[in-house]
């Protein structure tokens, strides 16, 4: 049955709406902006190798919103207060093409940047590298005359003028990052964006004054007056609009993948499952980006000299994270090319590492601020998060689970109990004589309910345990809860059958009525093992209509013993003396044995079979789809300083049938 959703009140709508436009006044998410200037060439000097750039003249440019699509126009302050020309000037590089993967992507040096009469300027100086040299000579020659500029911006001001539809803002704190050498001539007063550069800057946005004065009077307006205690009003919402709006950031959503997946050449299936997950397009920019090193490293084409990159925010956040859980668990994690360059450093040595790959300041800074510095990243908490992901899942695929070779899964769609119908067999067929009419037949049924449920624990990450570099805190930690939350479901499965528990037919689950229940009570042998095998043999399947039914014939597949049994069990189910007629063992090869200690705290003399769950399944477990074992989540710390990791695990599992399971309570 499909899920259907839950319908949101529409004062929770208000009140979403409310905090996303608010937001949206305040921030914005503003990629790295690469500007195309011109090359001076009456300032060159060949004997210094040396030339100045004019890198920003004050144009006022139109942008388009990344995640939105929305056009803004955005300019950029050319006062020396709103201007971080630190980087430029302890010399920031000079690229070709804006890349910045390896050493050899710096073609020079920024010696110099200063403003003059209102306009951003550098003195540009080359490197005298042998594959730098046909770059100077063209340069010198007049070929290249272009060169862009890298920029992060890190607070606006909405200048938005009354009459305009678009948005305006201006760049009142930015940071020239790098100046680069490209093929793109100069276009004065327009700016282009590089749809491929994942380098985002989130903005804080400052209203001008008459914004400003405008809001505050809205927000004096929706004050509550007169009588406070009378019921609050709640605010009118155009669903129509609403609608509009979820459907147009859908439409870009499913666009922007798309043109991603035909850009990188790969297969439409998947973006069709990207778009179907309802992952978000910067969520799909990277898993795009982890496709093709994927492919690339299955099927590697160096022979047509075809090479995948990855995006350098990606290489380094999984070069860290390998470094540190091989740095955990050395045996278990291979250290790869990418972490060799983060082997052994502490947790506050990467904090610091990401700040300096963002250009966050932190000289004279305390560790903790540094620690709480870095966790305002995304690259930060993510490396954390994901290390400790790998532990928990590692830990938890490792717990021995004795109980899944006997039970079937099948995933639950929602947390809604559901029934489970056992149907009987067909009804015998009966013979139609010439001209005759074929009679109705029904199936006899029996139901079972079953229902999935959340388990789950909040682990704390402080400040102080990065500094302290308590490496177990959000590895060891999180590995003891992945093994605790398969140790959790063994404990579930396994009471269903010690606790004998009812039916849907009122009637226990071994019990004489059921044919599968020897309560005298008879120690494994030969012959106690063939009077089982007897019974489950002759089960047979619901009562039909007319009387009627049909054998099973259940074969037994295992048989599960408490630890101090495992050896008698071993004993009758192996090969004894094939050449003495009473020592031959005729159970050999056809039962598994499966010691459970579990059992043993239940019945330390009890045993069971359970037939193979493709012929008679008896366990039926499920988890949430597409949330398959133990998850965990993170959020930046509420009620303690630093990170929040939530461990999740929704499971279910239940008795669907008795004719596949047998118990004597031994002797």
């Amino acid at each position: 049955m499909a899920h259907k959703p839950k319908k949101t009140p529409l004062n929770e709508i208000n009140a979403r709406l409310e905090e996303l436009r608010r937001t949206n006044e305040s921030m914005l998410t503003v990629p790295r902006q690469t500007l195309a200037v011109e090359l001076a060439a009456e300032t060159l000097n060949e004997e210094k190798r040396t030339i100045d750039v004019q890198f920003y003249s004050g144009a006022n440019v139109p942008r388009m919103n990344f995640w939105t699509g929305e056009k803004y126009y955005l300019a950029f302050s050319t006062e020396a207060k709103h201007i971080r020309m630190g980087r430029l000037n302890s010399g920031a590089p000079v690229l070709n093409t804006h890349s910045s993967e390896s050493l050899s992507d710096v073609i020079g040096v920024v010696e110099k940047a200063w403003l003059e009469d209102g306009k951003a300027k550098a003195r540009l100086r080359f490197s005298e590298r042998a594959e730098v040299e046909p770059l100077w000579h063209d340069i010198r020659s007049g070929i290249i005359r272009n060169v862009s500029m890298g920029a992060s911006v890190h607070k606006l001001k909405d200048v938005t003028p009354e009459e305009s539809k678009e948005k305006h803002y201006l760049a009142v704190d930015w940071e020239p990052m790098e100046i680069s050498a490209v093929p793109i001539g100069a276009d004065p007063g327009a700016g282009f964006l590089k749809e491929d550069n994942h380098q985002f800057t989130e903005c804080a946005i400052e209203l001008s004054e008459s914004r400003a004065s405008a809001q505050e009077e809205k927000m004096e307006d929706t004050k509550p007056t007169g009588n406070t205690t009378a019921e609050p009003v709640a605010p009118v919402v155009d669903l129509a609009a609403v609608r509009a709006e979820a459907a147009k950031a859908e439409r870009l959503r499913c666009d922007g993948i798309r043109k991603r997946i035909k850009m990188a050449n790969l297969d439409e299936s998947f973006g069709t499952e990207l778009i179907n997950n309802g992952v978000s397009l910067e969520t799909a920019a990277t898993q795009i980006l982890d496709k093709l090193a994927e492919n690339y490293e299955a099927n590697p084409t160096r022979s047509a000299h075809v090479q995948v990159t990855r995006d350098a925010d990606v290489t380094r956040t999984s070069g860290i994270g390998n470094a540190l859980l091989h740095r955990y668990q050395p045996g278990v994690y291979k250290l790869e090319e990418s972490g060799r360059p983060y082997i052994g450093m502490s947790l506050l040595e990467v904090a610091k590492e990401i700040l300096h790959a963002h250009g966050v300041p932190f000289r004279g800074v305390s560790k903790l601020e540094v620690v709480r510095l870095a966790l305002s990243t995304s690259d930060f908490p993510y490396i954390l998060a994901n290390a400790a992901s790998k532990a928990l899942k590692a830990a938890y695929d490792a717990e021995q689970q004795t109980w899944r070779p006997i039970a079937t899964q099948r995933n639950f769609s929602d947390f809604k109990s559901r029934t489970i119908n056992q149907l009987g067999d067909a009804p015998n067929l009966e013979l139609v004589n010439e001209g005759g009419e074929f009679k109705y037949g029904s199936l006899p049924e029996a139901r079972e309910t079953e229902q999935l449920y959340t388990y789950g624990k909040i682990l704390p990450l402080t400040r102080q345990a990065i500094v302290n570099d308590d490496l177990g805190a959000f590895t060891r930690i999180p590995a003891m809860q992945g093994a605790a939350a398969a140790r959790l479901e063994s404990d579930k499965v396994w009471v269903l059958i010690t606790g004998n528990p009812t039916m849907g037919d009122s009637v226990a689950l071994f019990h004489t009525t059921h044919a599968n229940y020897t309560s005298s009570g008879t120690a494994i042998s030969v012959t106690s093992l063939g009077v089982a095998r007897a019974m489950m043999r002759n089960q047979h399947g619901l009562t039909n209509a007319d009387g009627t039914y049909s054998y099973l014939n259940v074969i037994p597949r295992y048989l599960a013993v408490p630890p101090a049994l495992e050896t008698v069990a071993q004993q009758y189910t192996l090969l004894v003396n094939p050449n003495i007629a009473t020592s031959v063992n005729p159970f050999q090869g056809t039962l598994q044995v499966i010691a459970e200690p579990r059992l043993e705290v239940a019945d330390a003399n009890g045993w069971y079979l359970f037939a193979n769950p493709s012929q008679v399944p008896v366990i039926e477990f499920g988890y949430l789809d597409g949330q398959e074992g133990a998850f965990l989540e993170t959020r930046q710390g509420f009620d303690i300083d630093g990170i929040e990791m939530k461990v999740r695990l929704d499971f279910g599992a239940q008795i669907i049938d008795f004719r596949g399971a047998y118990y004597n309570v031994g002797a």
